[in-house]
This record gives structure tokens, C-alpha cells and sequence, in this order.
């Protein structure tokens, strides 16, 4: 996974350079010939991106194949050295679906790549209705900036960005770190949620690939 980590971030970054390039030609009012050109890079660059995200979703699933895998293995390691490890006391790696707790695990294993989503959206929603009240609230009170008499402050107009940033993450740490501080799922029922996080992520990504 990691080796095909340089080539996914060069190519999925080809994309939005070309774009931010088109536009840059744009508004320099430059000849039409430079934006033909952006243009064609532009559609390049978004193949690029789609194809990045088969690269993406293969490697992640494939990561997490193994992540299980090691796992699993460190399990059986604990519980054939119980002396030393008596929070393993008792515990069977049973992992089919005829054990309630794997399924319940499953489900909600299956649910945090949503909930993850849904906080990252709204933590972007924030951010970007923040970011458009300041260049609002820049326009009212200097409006030279359309006509190049005054300078605008692109200091306060990216400052929402950087701190929705922060702020966003907040919800999902607090989340995550909950599960891990408070145990509240015991091996089996950890198991079932990894193996649920991994399969509805993966489908996750799958789908936003294709809608792209």
C-alpha cells in the first residue's frame, strides 16, 4: 500500500493543478489559446483522478486484509500466553456470524465510515460558509477590491479554512478515542467492528469512485 502511495498522490494531485492553471488563465485574461490548452490538461488530469481512486480502494482493502490478518495473529498470541496477559482471560477467536457480538460489531463497524463522513461534511460546510461571509463582509466595507483600488485581506478569508480544519476533527477524535479509553467492545465485538469499518469503507470509496 505504501509503495503505491507517491504515484496515487502525484497523479490525483495532476488534477486540481491543471484546474487552479485554467482558471489562473482566466482571470489574467490570458489568449484563448493558453486556456485551450488548460483545458486539455484539465481533462487529462481528471482521468488521472479516477483512475487514482481504483489504485486507492485496492491498496486500502488489500491493507486491511492484512491489518486483520496481524490482528488475528496477536490475538492468538495473547490468549496462548494468558499468564501474562489475564485481560485475555477466557476469550475464544470465534469470528462467524453465528456470534452475536461479531455481528454487532459488524454493524457498528459498518457505520462509523458514515458517521466519520457525515462529521467531515458538515465540519466542510462550516468552514466554507464561514470563509464566504468573510469575503462578503470584505466587499461591503472595501469596494475597491472589484475595482483594484483596494487590497483585500487573504489572511482572514483563509483563516476559516485552517480552523475548520482543527475544529472538525475534534468529533471523530472524541469518537475514536471514547471506543479505545472506555473498552466498551470487547475483543470479539473490536474484531467484527474492524472487519465492518474495512468492508463499509471500502464500499464507501467504491462509490464515490463511481459517482466520480
Amino acid at each position: 500500500m505504501l509503495a503505491l502511495a507517491g504515484m496515487i498522490v502525484a497523479l490525483d494531485a495532476f488534477g486540481p493543478v491543471t484546474d487552479n492553471a485554467g482558471g489562473i488563465a482566466e482571470m489574467a485574461g490570458l489568449p484563448k489559446e493558453v486556456r485551450k490548452s488548460t483545458d486539455a490538461l484539465d481533462a487529462v488530469g481528471n482521468t488521472t483522478k479516477a483512475v487514482t481512486k481504483g489504485y486507492a480502494i485496492g491498496s486500502a482493502g488489500l491493507g486491511a486484509l492484512v491489518l486483520f490478518a496481524a490482528y488475528n495473529e496477536d490475538l492468538k498470541y495473547f490468549i496462548a500466553n494468558v499468564a501474562k496477559f489475564p485481560y485475555f482471560q477466557g476469550v475464544l477467536p470465534d469470528f462467524s456470524l453465528n456470534n452475536p457480538y461479531v455481528v454487532v460489531g459488524l454493524l457498528f463497524g459498518g457505520l462509523l465510515p458514515y458517521l466519520f463522513g457525515a462529521m467531515g461534511m458538515t465540519a466542510v460546510g462550516r468552514a466554507a460558509g464561514a470563509i464566504v461571509e468573510e469575503v462578503r463582509r470584505q466587499f461591503r466595507e472595501k469596494p475597491g477590491i472589484m475595482q483594484g483600488t483596494d487590497k483585500p485581506d487573504y489572511g482572514k478569508a483563509v483563516r476559516p479554512a485552517n480552523q475548520g480544519g482543527d475544529q472538525g476533527n475534534d468529533h471523530p477524535v472524541a469518537v475514536a478515542g471514547a471506543v479505545a479509553d472506555l473498552r466498551l467492545l470487547r475483543d470479539l465485538r473490536d474484531c467484527g467492528r474492524r472487519r465492518g469499518r474495512q468492508v463499509g469503507g471500502v464500499l464507501v470509496r467504491r462509490r464515490d469512485a463511481c459517482l466520480a
